[in-house]
């Protein structure tokens, strides 16, 4: 291969970034909208941001990623100072803010990529009226 030649080819394999994106998910297994408000450091996309989870229905709360390879579970709720959360007179009964309480699932997207998913699980039992 002439040298000319190789020196794209050399670039363009050596400048693919691996990334890692984190999706947090509320799944909501309940007849009622669940209301979620997010408040931290503005440093993240979904400062103050509101959600409203309807009944029966799994809605993405928020998302974020990064440049560089993590196939290891971070903390859900990483950025987030304080939630509040309100499901008509009712009470949530589950901390979102625990991570015990959250499914994880790391899905690897090759060349050193991966698609982190978080589930928070609300059942019926999880609200007291």
């Amino acid at each position: 291969m002439k040298p000319i030649l190789a020196l794209p080819l050399l670039f363009l394999f050596s400048s693919c970034d691996p990334g890692t994106g984190y999706t947090r998910l509320l799944e909501n297994n309940t007849n009622k909208e669940i209301h979620i408000r997010f408040y931290h450091d503005s440093v993240y996309n979904y400062r103050n941001k509101e959600v409203v989870v309807k009944a029966n229905s799994t809605t993405e709360l928020f998302r974020d990623g990064h440049i560089g390879s993590n196939p290891d579970p971070i903390y859900p709720m990483v950025g987030v100072d304080s939630v509040d959360i309100w499901i008509d007179n009712d009470q949530l009964n589950k901390d979102i803010m625990d991570p015990a309480n959250w499914e994880v699932r790391v899905k690897n997207l090759g060349a050193r990529s991966y698609q982190h998913y978080y589930g928070f699980v609300v059942n019926k039992g999880d609200i007291s009226e």
